[in-house]
């Protein structure tokens, strides 16, 4: 099935463009706590990928992951030339972004939770912020998520419940020793 047209593959773009486009955005939004900078590299992994849609096989796996696997690629990329030079991740502008499940936005309480979880995130290891990034930024499930890491979804569950454990850990430490 290597030999699928252009015109298949395009339209495979289109249909993944229409209906996945904004889980990358949340991923790299997610990722880097930078609006402009998730959008600047969602339009860039969006023309990586069509300009390089002929080299997509279908019989390796499928185009979203692929286009995930070049988001990755580019946002590693992003980071190691900024390793260099210090950087600023406002987290806070973050909360102002999020919604709640039904479209509303978080209330004080909720942004401050988050803040607060947030500001843990970074102890974890690479693997499982990539993991909680992929969940929660991009909106994917753990069978999505499994072959972009090249893992089972029971792995990709395990890892993510004991991410999940560390940073209630961590949360619930910080209260305890603030009374």
């Amino acid at each position: 099935m290597y030999n699928t047209s252009w015109s298949e593959k395009l339209s495979l773009y289109e249909s993944w463009y229409n209906t996945d486009m904004e889980s990358l955005f949340g991923y790299l939004y997610y990722q880097t706590q930078d609006r402009d900078l998730a959008q600047e590299l969602t339009a860039s992994t969006c023309l990586r990928a069509l300009e390089r849609l002929d080299q997509f096989n279908p019989d390796r796996g499928k185009l979203k992951d692929w286009i995930f696997g070049i988001a990755r690629n580019l946002l590693y990329d992003h980071r190691r030339k900024q390793s260099r030079q210090p950087t600023h991740i406002d987290i806070a502008e973050a909360a102002e972004y999020l919604t709640t499940n039904e479209g509303f936005e978080l209330d004080y309480e909720q942004r401050e939770t988050f803040l607060e979880v947030l500001g843990h995130v970074d102890s974890l290891s690479e693997r499982e912020q990539e993991i909680i990034a992929l969940r929660y930024g991009a909106g994917l499930s753990n069978a999505e998520i499994a072959p972009m890491l090249k893992i089972t979804s029971n792995h990709v569950a395990v890892t993510l419940g004991r991410a999940i454990s560390k940073l209630k850990d961590k949360v619930g430490a910080e209260a305890h020793d603030a009374s």
